[in-house]
Parts: C-alpha cells; sequence; structure tokens
C-alpha cells in the first residue's frame, strides 16, 4: 500500500494491507487516530518524517511474534534512510512491540506523553530517540547501535525510563541538552548499560555532570543486568534485583 499523503480520519493498517510504503512526509491529521495491527511494515522510500499532529494519535500495537516494522525500504538499508517518527500533542500515542531502524532519528516524542514499550531501536544516524519537552515512559525497551541511544532537550522534557537496554551507541548512550537551572533529575533506573560498572555507565551519559551549565542529572542507580524486552513478572523482578 502506498502512502503519499496524511491521514485526514480514523484508519487502520492491517497486516493484509502490508507493507506501508511511505512516498511523501505523512501527516496524521483533524484528531485522528490511526491504528497499526500486529505484522505491519512501515517503509520509507526516502527522506520523509511521519508525524501526528492536531490532536491526533498512533496507537501501534505490535506482539513478540508479530512485530510492527519502521523501516527503510532501501534495497540496501542505511542509517539515515528516513528522518522520524514524531508524536505530538495531548492525545497519547502508544507503540508496543515495535521495531524502529534505519532512521535519522527513531521516535521523536515533542510535547507529548507516548507510551513506549517493548521496542527496538537501532540503527539511527542520529539520536534512538529524541524526547523533547516530552514526558514518554519507555519500558522494556532495546536501544544500540545508534549515534546517540536516548536524547533529552529542554526543562519541559520528563521522560521516565525504566528496565531497557542502552548500549553499544557511538556517541552517548544518553545525550542531556539545553536544560537550564534549577537542577532536575531524569529518572532511569533498573536498566542494563552494557556493564555493570558505574563509572563506565556515567562516561556514556552527558548531564550535569559533565557540563556546569547543564541542569538536569540522569539517575541511573540503580543499574541492572541485562533487562529481557518482555514483561517480568513480580517474582521475576525480585529475581532480578535481588530482593
Amino acid at each position: 500500500t502506498y502512502i503519499a499523503s496524511d491521514v485526514t480520519a480514523s484508519t487502520t493498517w492491517t497486516a493484509a494491507g502490508s507493507p506501508y510504503v511511505i512516498q511523501a512526509d505523512v501527516d496524521v491529521l483533524d484528531n485522528s487516530v490511526l491504528t497499526i495491527q500486529a505484522g505491519v511494515t512501515v517503509a520509507f522510500d526516502g527522506a520523509y518524517i511521519f508525524e501526528t499532529v492536531d490532536g491526533s494519535a498512533i496507537v501501534a500495537a505490535g506482539t513478540e511474534a508479530d512485530p510492527i516494522l519502521f523501516t527503510s525500504n532501501a534495497p540496501t538499508p542505511a542509517p539515515g534512510d528516513w528522518r522520524w517518527l514524531q508524536v505530538h500533542g495531548g492525545t497519547p500515542s502508544s507503540f508496543t512491540h515495535c521495531i524502529f531502524e534505519y532512521g535519522e532519528y527513531g521516535l521523536r516524542p515533542n510535547s507529548a506523553a507516548p507510551t513506549i514499550s517493548h521496542c527496538t531501536v537501532r540503527h539511527c544516524s542520529s539520536s534512538g530517540i529524541f524526547v523533547a519537552g516530552a514526558s514518554p515512559v519507555i519500558t522494556y525497551c532495546d536501544i544500540h547501535h545508534c549515534r546517540d541511544g536516548i536524547a533529552v532537550s529542554h526543562n519541559s522534557s520528563a521522560p521516565t525510563v525504566n528496565f531497557c537496554n542502552i548500549h553499544d551507541n557511538t556517541h552517548w548512550n544518553v545525550y542531556v541538552m539545553a536544560f537550564a537551572a534549577p537542577l532536575v533529575v531524569i529518572d532511569m533506573e533498573n536498566n542494563w548499560w552494557g556493564t555493570a560498572d558505574p563509572e563506565a555507565i556515567a562516561q556514556e551519559i552527558n548531564d550535569s555532570l559533565d557540563h556546569a551549565d547543564l541542569y538536569a542529572t540522569i539517575d541511573f542507580e540503580p543499574w541492572a543486568g541485562a533487562v529481557p524486552a518482555v514483561s517480568l513478572s513480580w517474582s521475576g523482578l525480585k529475581a532480578l534485583f535481588g530482593r
């Protein structure tokens, strides 16, 4: 299914219609909800942006067996082949069991509060997830092999990131920028950072400990061993963290 115009009414992208090939910048408009079914592939034919505006939302509900894939449509995909998926505004979007790969960015919450769970974000030429004045809840995700794993910009950003694997990114695992006083603390506890050495974890995070004029600190303690990208039972959590 070729997509070259905006989504202006609530609709569902189905596995039967997959792949959906994006051939232009596409907005989800007019308070519409775009539902994306498990097993759908959304493939970008070039450097396009896919975003929600005007109170609209995307609900992308994959499963462990049938994730939703946002990827390049190039024969040989490479980081930066497409731009990003961006969600705006007060209507909450959600992404479960999705894979974002080969974008400039993967997912950009902008003045929004989406839930992002059990997702993989990889091979992005800039940040895997770029948080701009937003408050996403990010859990059980695997974010790796991007330039920056997660970037957080501006004082109005208040993400929570828990029970994720954030590792093997080439610039920073977490890159904080443009935070003015007063100092805030961002909850990124109970994640796996590719190492159990707290000094090594801190060296891959750019925050107030690196720059005196940057007023945001990443709270990564306690950290975890490798966190499976599936929900854990309470007994599983106690076993993982020893309590």
